[in-house]
């Protein structure tokens, strides 16, 4: 099996998803950075996460989006999690508005 490319996302760096409980309530977010490596920038950005129970079994999914990242920006992102059963979130896919 071919290794992942090195920078599936042309320039938009991930780092570690955590889960983070809202400060009131009981909601819970999957939160994590993005970094905007490239030169331009980018438009319309959506990130797709995965979440995963005890066992690693996906039992659902998070987005966020933000309008734009400028070059060098970072963007934290804060995916509402729905699923109670979530124990890690993991970045699956980032896209951008052509």
């Amino acid at each position: 099996m071919p290794a992942p490319p090195p920078d599936p996302w042309h320039g938009l760096m991930a780092g570690p998803v955590t889960l983070e409980k809202a400060e009131n309530g009981e909601l819970f977010y999957a939160v994590g950075m993005l970094r905007n490596q490239s030169n331009r920038q980018r438009f319309g950005v959506k990130v797709d996460l995965d979440l995963l129970d005890d066992q690693g079994e996906k039992v659902g999914s998070a987005t966020d989006y933000t309008p734009s990242i400028v070059p060098g920006q970072e963007w934290k992102f804060k995916a509402l999690v729905m699923e109670r059963k979530t124990a890690r979130a993991v970045l699956v896919n980032v896209t951008e508005q052509e």
